[in-house]
């Protein structure tokens, strides 16, 4: 996974999933595009390909480059709002689950989650393609916004935002960081696989818990400790899916240093 950008010492998350999800190396802030910035086909769209259902689960937002590159082909990780419409259009995962509503809404449109809220005054919505929200459910997405609605939903095509933006607070230590995601990374898991898994094609999932990383960015060990648990528990989901499902595969992988812890 080692970025082609050899101005940067420290590969990041974007070129890191992008050499995951496509075979290709490339530069820092790569979303499914090469060195060149042309794109580059993803596992995930070669499983749709092959007529397997897709989902995209996550704690951070979903359109951060980790589930991005997977779904999307953009060159510069920062265009969140497109990656968004990208997936509507293109890629279409039938499950899209974590935070980041702000990315999917227009400046000025809340949603189920309030601007500049008092843990983070910074986060509000700000997308830029229009509300992406309202065109998902025109494609016949169920919307859910916490954990009993994803529950009830029985729709083979789920987006799921719980957050602003990331499902915690990043800080150091005792300085306002907060790991507590109103919906588990195993609850999302568990939810995408039992959707997906009604394909009789079989299906593509990936997941990923942003809390290891983004804490380890604040070099904050209690919190990386305990995002590192609440992975080892959606793995636990997905294993017991296996070994139930004897053609599964389940991969379990780090992507990237930090810099920091």
């Amino acid at each position: 996974t080692d970025s082609a950008d050899t101005a940067q010492a420290v590969t990041d998350s974007a070129a890191a999933a992008t050499a995951y999800a496509t075979g290709v190396r490339s530069y820092n802030g790569a979303i499914g595009v090469d060195e060149d910035g042309n794109p580059v086909q993803s596992v995930l769209e070669l499983a749709a390909k092959h007529g397997k259902a897709t989902g995209l689960v996550t704690t951070s937002q979903v359109t951060d480059a980790t589930p991005a590159a997977f779904g999307a082909h953009v060159k510069d990780r920062g265009e969140q709002s497109l990656i968004a419409k990208q997936f509507l259009e293109s890629s279409k995962p039938q499950v899209i689950l974590g935070g980041g509503e702000d990315r999917w809404l227009p400046p000025g449109t809340p949603g189920a989650f309030p601007d500049t809220p008092a843990e983070d005054p910074k986060e509000k919505s700000s997308g830029t393609e229009g509300n992406l929200i309202e065109k998902a459910k025109k494609l016949g997405y169920a919307y859910v916004t916490d954990t009993a609605g994803l529950k009830a939903t029985t729709s083979d095509k789920i987006l799921g935002l719980f957050a602003n933006e990331e499902m915690f607070q990043q800080n150091p230590e005792g300085k306002g960081d907060v790991y507590n995601p109103t919906v588990s990374l195993s609850a999302m898991t568990s939810k995408a696989i039992s959707t997906l898994s009604r394909d009789k094609d079989g299906f593509f999932l990936m997941v990923e818990e942003e809390g290891i990383d983004e804490m380890a960015h604040k070099s904050n060990a209690a919190m990386v400790a305990k995002a590192g648990k609440n992975l080892d528990s959606a793995v636990g989901v997905a294993k017991r899916y296996a070994k139930a499902h004897g053609d599964t595969l389940v991969i379990v992988v780090a992507d990237h240093e930090t810099g920091s812890l």
